[in-house]
């Protein structure tokens, strides 16, 4: 398996989209990165129905990266 199939798969299982709330919905957009030591991150999209709380999942997926490790460059990102 690649590492394109490995990013499309872990991404894959974050895919459920949901309405969290009335106003608040999320996991229709999922992205997993590679960190520059190999290591995958997810990420899931959360949008408002405002405009105001909207995260994008490539954003969400970096910030874990950068949270669980430290790290700071992604190698590869692929997005659903």
């Amino acid at each position: 398996m690649d590492i394109w199939e490995k990013l499309y798969l872990k991404a894959r299982e974050e895919y459920h989209p949901e309405d969290v709330s009335p106003f608040l919905y999320a996991h229709h957009v999922v992205c997993a990165l590679e960190s520059e030591n190999g290591e995958i991150y997810t990420g899931f999209c959360m949008e408002g129905c405002s405009g105001v709380m909207n995260l994008c999942a490539e954003r969400v997926a970096a910030l874990n990266m950068y949270v669980n490790s430290g790290q700071t460059v992604i190698k590869r990102l692929r997005a659903k």
